[in-house]
């Protein structure tokens, strides 16, 4: 069956950028990145400026298969990365994702002016549940604040009404099961009637 996806509304999603404006540099880097680009909690933490393709437009961050983890302390790999012999690896292969809205495209730009890296995993999970608690955003019928996770699944949902076909979509989010972004397609009844080409892409 796979998981369930769980997503935030359009008012909550506002109302957690408005609360990202307000909170530090590197909360309002988190919660905007992961809400417009729809990164894995551990590709943001591993997120370095020379996987931004700044030259093209809208940039894009071009997240590797492999790449080498710098993101502990004192510039080694993290604990996450340790037994990876020192290197961050995705979950999927490399893959680009478009940053559309320039404020967005500023904050990282300006973020990777004064820093190599992003924050830690567990650091990234605090930062948007702190921004969430601020926003008073909790996960629907629940008192559970969001996570990246969910952000990432929000992020996947306004994706797949944008009109994207099945290989795109796919490739942006980075699902290599046709399963997993057909369960997206089935949440939005005008999305419905295409569904059924992600099973034969």
């Amino acid at each position: 069956m796979g998981e369930n996806i769980t997503y935030l509304s359009e008012e909550d999603v506002e109302r957690l950028r408005a609360s990202a404006k307000e909170s530090s540099a590197r909360e309002e880097l988190v919660v905007l990145t992961l809400l417009d680009s729809g990164l894995r909690r551990s590709e943001l933490a591993h997120l370095r400026e020379d996987w931004i393709d700044f030259e093209v437009y809208p940039p894009e961050i071009e997240v590797p298969k492999e790449d080498r983890c710098f993101v502990g302390r004192n510039n080694k790999p993290c604990h996450h990365c340790k037994d990876n012999q020192g290197k961050y690896r995705s979950k999927t292969e490399s893959r680009r994702v478009p940053v559309i809205r320039e404020e967005t495209q500023e904050i990282l730009k300006n973020w990777f002016k004064l820093n190599k890296s992003v924050a830690s995993v567990e650091t990234i999970s605090k930062d948007v549940k702190q921004v969430a608690e601020r926003a008073d955003v909790y996960i629907e019928n629940s008192d559970e604040l969001p996570t990246p996770h969910v952000l990432r699944q929000t992020y996947g949902v306004k994706l797949a009404k944008s009109g994207l076909n099945a290989a795109e979509f796919r490739s942006v989010m980075g699902y290599s099961a046709a399963q997993t972004a057909q369960r997206y397609l089935q949440i939005d009844p005008e999305t419905q009637d295409i569904s059924a080409k992600l099973l034969d892409s």
